[in-house]
């Protein structure tokens, strides 16, 4: 068959396979230079053509699709500290500036001095 025939995948829909492929490329250098991602990680750009032929075949109906997979944001890491205070359920992140968060007896949390304990219940 001549190859001059065959429809080209740059050409499919006006050229939204390249316009997808390029705007997956956009989201992974956005990836890459994003300080909080991991840096060595590998990123994937795949670029899928599903092609359902009729039951004559004589034409076809195609898919375009690109999946994008992008490194994730490196994690963050804190402590909490648990406790009670007057029997409701208190917690603190760690601050290594802070005093003695708990009396160590199991009931009843300290603060840093002039600090403030904040209950699990109560909204930011």
């Amino acid at each position: 068959m001549d190859e001059s025939k065959i429809a080209s995948v740059k050409d499919l829909r006006g050229g939204a396979a390249v316009e997808l492929v390029d705007d997956a490329m956009r989201q992974v250098i956005e990836n890459i230079i994003d300080p909080n991602t991991i840096a060595d990680a590998t990123r994937k750009i795949t670029l899928t053509l599903t092609i359902k032929p009729d039951d004559n075949r004589d034409r076809a109906a195609v898919d375009i699709g690109v999946s994008v997979k992008l490194a994730p944001h490196e994690s963050e890491r804190t402590k909490l500290f648990f406790g009670k205070e007057n029997g409701e359920i208190v917690a603190e992140e760690v601050d290594s500036n802070q005093g003695k968060l708990f009396d160590g007896t199991g009931d009843g949390a300290k603060t840093k001095p002039g600090g403030k304990v904040r209950h699990i219940n109560e909204r930011k």
